[in-house]
C-alpha cells in the first residue's frame, strides 16, 4: 500500500530543492578500496547534501477504513545519503534517524555522530521528517478532525512503515541491521521504536530521551530547575558564587522595587526599555528567570545555533559554555549573604548598607524601607551582572538594545499543562458545530501530540522549591508542592486544547494530566528492563536528564546497565547538555562525552555485526 514517490513527488520536490538551493552529491567511487572520504558539499556534511523524496504514508494506519475521503495518505520528506555504502555491499547497516518536533534539515545539519559513524562504518543515512512537520503535513482544509492523526504512535507507524519500505527498495539491504537515532522527543521515538516494534530495528541510541518523566513515573517536579542550577554552580564547571548570587537576587530585586528610587536603579541596571512600574515585578522576575532552561539545553562546549534556531531568536550562536559565560559577572563575591534554610526556602539575604530581605517560601519582606546609597551602588552591581547573563540569550543577535518584560517568550516543549495553558480552554458551544477543518496554514506536531496523548513531562511543573537557583516557588505552599497537589486528583479529567478557535479539530475535548494511557502504552520506568539494544544517555547539564532513564547525579560511572545482559544501558555525560553525544565531535568535548561516542559505537558493532 505505501508507494516511494516517481515522477510526480520528484517535481515537487526538485522545484522545492531549487527554492531553498539544496543540491545533491555526485555519483560514488567504484575503486576496489570503496572510498568513505568526504563526498560532502561544505566543511560539514548538511542537508544540502541530501538526496530528497518522498514517502506517501498512510495517515490512519489503525482505522484506515474510517479516514475521510480521499486524503488516506500525505506525503512525507526524507533525506538520504548513500555516499559513504559501496554499491558491491551486501546488507550495508542502515542508521536511521527518527524525526521530532522541528523539520528534518534541523536534524541533519545537527546530528553528526550519524555521519561520522556512517562514514566509519559504511552505512546508509535516512533522516525522516515527523509528520505535521516541515513539508510532511496532511491536507488539513476540508479534512475532518485533521489533528487526530498527529500522534507518537501514528509516528512510529510511519518509520516502521518506511523500514520495511526501505529495506525492500534495492535487493542490497534486504536483511540490512537497522540502529534508530533520536534526541530529546526523537529519543523517546527512537527507545519506543525499539520497544514497540523490535524486529524493525537492531538498537537505538536514544540522546536525552525523557521517557521517565511522566507523572505516574514519579519524577521530581523540579527536576529540571535543578538541573540548571547545576550549570551555573562549581559542579558545572561555573562557581557557587555564581548560582547564590542569582539566588539573592530575585528577592531583593522584589524588596527593591517596592520604592521608586529602587524602580528607577532596577530599570537602570538591568536596561529596562521602559521604566519599571510597582505592578511589573512579578513579569520582570519572570522575564529574567525565563531564558535559563534554554541557556541550559544549549550549554555546549562549542558555539552552536541548534537551540536558538528550534526554539528562539533564529540563526544566531550561542557562545560555547553560555552558562560559564552567563556567570561572568557574577562570580564575584559582592558581600551579599544567604543566612537560613534554602532547602526550605525560609531564608535572608543580606545586602551592604544594612539591607536584608527576609523570605519564607513565596513571602518576603524587609524592616528597612529606603535605600541607602550603599545599598543602591550594591544592587547596581549585582543587578548589573545579572542582566549581562540574561543577554547571553535575550541578546545573543547583538541588536538588543534593551530588554522588553513584555515580549513574547521563547517555546516550550514541556509539558500538557503548558500547552493546555497557552490555549482556551475549549468552548463547547461553539467548538464541536463542525469536525472538518477549515486551516490549511498550521504547521507543527508537539502542541496536538501533548493535547492529543496527554503527554505530560512532570519534571518541569515546578521551580523554587529549595532545590534550584530560583525564587518565589512556582507553587503556592509548602504543602502544595507535590504531583497529586498540582496535578489533581488522578481518574480526573479537566478540559482539552482549543484548536477550534484556528478552525482546526480532532483532538480530545478532554484531558488527563497524570498521562494515564501512555504510561499503560509505553509502560512504566520498569519497562526498559525487559528491552534489549538501547542506549540510553543523558547530560548531567541538560534539563531533561532529570526524566532521563537511571540518571544517579552522585555515582561517577559513565556506563550502568539497566538489564542484567547489558543489552540496555544508560551513558552518563557529566559535563553534557541537550543530547551532546549526537553532535558533530568538537576538540572541546569534556572526556566524558568522548567516551560516550565511543560506547555507543561499541553497542552498534554488536548490533550490526
Amino acid at each position: 500500500q505505501h508507494r516511494h514517490s516517481g515522477n510526480r513527488g520528484g517535481m515537487v520536490w526538485l522545484l522545492w530543492a531549487l527554492s531553498v538551493l539544496f543540491s545533491c552529491v555526485c555519483s560514488v567511487d567504484t575503486s576496489k578500496e570503496y572510498d568513505r572520504s568526504n563526498h560532502w558539499v561544505g566543511e560539514r556534511p548538511n542537508s544540502q547534501n541530501c538526496t530528497w523524496g518522498v514517502f506517501f504514508q498512510s495517515l490512519d494506519h489503525f482505522s484506515p477504513g474510517l479516514t475521510p475521503g480521499h486524503d488516506a495518505e500525505f506525503s512525507q520528506r526524507y533525506c538520504r545519503y548513500d555516499k559513504f555504502v559501496d554499491d558491491k555491499q551486501k546488507n550495508p547497516p542502515i542508521f536511521f534517524y527518527t524525526g521530532n518536533e522541528s523539520p528534518v534539515e534541523v536534524y541533519i545539519n545537527n546530528t553528526g555522530l550519524m555521519w561520522e559513524l556512517g562514514q566509519k562504518l559504511g552505512a546508509l543515512l535516512f533522516f525522516a521528517e515527523h509528520r505535521y512537520e516541515g513539508f510532511s503535513v496532511p491536507k488539513l482544509k476540508g479534512t475532518e478532525n485533521c489533528l487526530g492523526y498527529c500522534t507518537t504512535h501514528q509516528a512510529l507507524a510511519d518509520y516502521a512503515s518506511m523500514i520495511s519500505w526501505l529495506k525492500s527498495s534495492r535487493p542490497q539491504y534486504e536483511n540490512s541491521p537497522v540502529v534508530a537515532f533520536g534526541g530529546s522527543y526523537g529519543g523517546m521515538l527512537s527507545a519506543w521504536l525499539k520497544m514497540k516494534y523490535p524486529t524493525a530495528i537492531s538498537g537505538a541510541i536514544a540522546a536525552s530521551a525523557p521517557i521517565w518523566g511522566f507523572p505516574l513515573n514519579n519524577p521530581r517536579i523540579d527536576g529540571a530547575s535543578a538541573v540548571i542550577s547545576r550549570g551555573v554552580s562549581a559542579k558545572g564547571v561555573a562557581t557557587d558564587q555564581c548560582r547564590d548570587n542569582l539566588l539573592a537576587s530575585w528577592p531583593l530585586i522584589k524588596q527593591a522595587a517596592k520604592s521608586n528610587a529602587g524602580r528607577v536603579m532596577i530599570s537602570k541596571a538591568l536596561r529596562l526599555c521602559s521604566p519599571l512600574e510597582h505592578d511589573e515585578v512579578d513579569s520582570l522576575l519572570d522575564y529574567l528567570q525565563q531564558p535559563w532552561f534554554t541557556m541550559a539545553e544549549g550549554n555546549y562546549p562549542f558555539a552552536s545555533t541548534y537551540i536558538t534556531f528550534s526554539v528562539g531568536p533564529g540563526y544566531y550562536p550561542l557562545p560555547p559554555w553560555p552558562m560559564r559565560v552567563a556567570c561572568e559577572g557574577l562570580n564575584e563575591d559582592m558581600d551579599i549573604k544567604i543566612t537560613g534554610s534554602k532547602s526550605t526556602v525560609n531564608f535572608s539575604v543580606h545586602a551592604p548598607g544594612n539591607f536584608s530581605v527576609k523570605v519564607d517560601w513565596i513571602y518576603s519582606d524587609s524592616s528597612v524601607k529606603s535605600l541607602s546609597a550603599e545599598t543602591l551602588e550594591s544592587l547596581t552591581k549585582l543587578f548589573s551582572g545579572v542582566e549581562k547573563a540574561v543577554s547571553v540569550w535575550y541578546n545573543v543577535s547583538g541588536n538588543v538594545q534593551c530588554h522588553n518584560i513584555h515580549a513574547p517568550k521563547a517555546k516550550n516543549h514541556s509539558s500538557l499543562l503548558h500547552h493546555r495553558h497557552k490555549r482556551k480552554r475549549i468552548s463547547h458551544k461553539h467548538a464541536y458545530e463542525t469536525n472538518t477543518c477549515r486551516n490549511d496554514k498550521y504547521r507543527g506536531s508537539w502542541d496536538p501530540i501533548c493535547c492529543n496523548e496527554n503527554l505530560n513531562l512532570a519534571n518541569t511543573i515546578a521551580q523554587g522549591l529549595g532545590n534550584d537557583m530560583f525564587w518565589p516557588p512556582s507553587i503556592s505552599s509548602r504543602e502544595k508542592a507535590n504531583l497529586e497537589s498540582v496535578l489533581g486528583p488522578r481518574g480526573h479529567f479537566g478540559p482539552g486544547c482549543d484548536f477550534a478557535s484556528e478552525g482546526l479539530f480532532g483532538v480530545p475535548k478532554y484531558s488527563d494530566n497524570w498521562s494515564q494511557w501512555m504510561t499503560t502504552s509505553y509502560g512504566p520506568n520498569a519497562a526498559v528492563s525487559v528491552a534489549s539494544n538501547i542506549v540510553f544517555s543523558n547530560g548531567l547539564l541538560d534539563p531533561w536528564s532529570s526524566a532521563g532513564v537511571f540518571v544517579d547525579f552522585d555515582d561517577p560511572a559513565i556506563v550502568h546497565n539497566v538489564t542484567a545482559d547489558g543489552s540496555v544501558v544508560s551513558v552518563i555525560i557529566d559535563l553534557g547538555a541537550h543530547h551532546l553525544d549526537l553532535m558533530f565531535s568538537d576538540p572541546n568535548d569534556p572526556p566524558s562525552a568522548v567516551e560516550a561516542r565511543k560506547i555507543e559505537e561499541e553497542h552498534i558493532l554488536r548490533w550490526i555485526s
